[in-house]
């Protein structure tokens, strides 16, 4: 598996040379590929986007090396991080599908057709319950089973 949902900078490379590497074992005959992505589906964008500050304010506290709770989330994100900390986090951050259902679609049908993975696994990391059940609940309108 690799962790994409918070290191994706060398993906492309490291599935590369996964797949060009590998060698057959009593365990797997071909190579097999798992990806983590974010995702949290809303409503609307503006409000998947919401929820969504809560992952950011983590990842800048984690880099801060501070620790605690799930923050809840804001509308001014721009109060918590600096210009750097914010090209960090979207950099750390950018395998992930946040949106309305119309607007995830096509991006993860890219990502999906771009690496080819054989197994997606998704986090949706949020302080709001309610707004996870709602993700949650919105994922099968993704139909990711006929995505690739």
């Amino acid at each position: 598996m690799f962790a994409s949902h918070f290191a994706p900078q060398m993906l492309g490379q490291a599935i590369t040379a996964y797949r060009e590497q590998f060698k057959p074992s009593a365990y797997l005959d071909k190579p097999y590929v798992m990806l983590a992505a974010n995702l949290l589906l809303a409503d609307d964008d503006a409000t998947a986007q919401y929820h969504f500050t809560s992952a950011q304010q983590s990842f800048v506290r984690l880099r801060r090396g501070e620790t605690g709770q799930m923050p809840k989330p804001t509308h001014d994100m721009d109060s918590i991080w600096s210009p750097a900390e914010k090209m960090m986090v979207d950099s750390a951050l950018s395998v992930s599908f946040i949106g309305s259902v119309e607007t995830v679609k096509p991006r993860l049908a890219a990502f999906l057709a771009q690496y080819e993975p054989d197994e997606l696994i998704v986090t949706a990391n949020v302080y709001d319950q309610a707004a996870r059940m709602r993700s949650l609940e919105l994922t099968p309108e993704l139909n990711l089973f006929t995505l690739q």
